[in-house]
């Protein structure tokens, strides 16, 4: 149920790396490129574009990890709750079978 959530996680965690390494390429280009830039209000777009890109990207990784791993941790508590309900299901069954058969006993 969960691979699928990983392997979208590790594709976010690809495009992360993949933005920071072109950000900090588009850093290195834009800042020698400044004087060319007529607008300062364009330089200053793609510094924020810059910026924001990686950390979009990053913010959204750790959210999916945060999600997949509390739904792992449901997931866990719910199957750990199963296997103690159907413990005290084979008790009861136990002390039902036991009860039949003192009272068979006793007739």
């Amino acid at each position: 149920m969960f691979s699928e959530l990983k392997k979208l996680q590790n594709i976010l965690i690809f495009f992360s790396g993949l933005s920071v390494l072109f950000s900090l390429i588009s850093a290195i280009l834009v800042f020698d490129n400044r004087r060319f830039l007529e607008f300062d209000g364009l330089f200053f777009i793609l510094c924020c574009l810059i910026v924001l890109v990686p950390i979009g990207f990053i913010i959204l990784t750790v959210a999916l990890n945060r999600i997949v791993n509390a739904l792992i941790s449901r997931e866990m508590s719910l199957i750990e709750r199963i296997r103690e309900i159907e413990k005290e299901q084979e008790k009861q069954a136990e002390s039902l079978t036991d009860n039949k058969k003192s009272g068979a006993l006793s007739k």
